[in-house]
């Protein structure tokens, strides 16, 4: 991959505006996002003990130039960048200040 290719990646800032479980399939929700001059839905797995009231509002990546696809039934428009711990946690990727404005690219 060159750097030609990553700047080709549309990478914004985005807020987490609602979660909602997806019936019937477990660990997985549809996460509605705020990306700064829309809002979209993302399908996103969680861990099963997640704290949902504690994600609305965080701030989280999201990449939103790919083509949305279904998941589990439902129409992802974005990708939440997670990644797993030693134990197996998904964990957000987020900025380190939550001062970052929603919509902005990262670079």
């Amino acid at each position: 991959t060159n750097f030609q290719q990553f700047q080709c990646l549309d990478i914004k800032i985005g807020e987490i505006l609602v979660v909602e479980k997806i019936p019937k399939e477990k660990g997985f929700y549809i996460l509605q996002l705020n990306i700064g001059y829309k809002k979209i839905e993302a399908v996103c797995q969680l861990n099963k003990n997640q704290d949902l009231k504690k994600i609305v509002g965080k701030k989280v990546c999201v990449l939103v130039n790919i083509k949305p696809r279904k998941i589990k039934g439902h129409i992802s428009e974005g990708l939440i960048l997670l990644v797993r711990n030693k134990i197996g946690e998904i964990i957000f990727i987020e900025p380190d200040s939550q001062d970052v404005e929603v919509g902005l690219k990262i670079h």
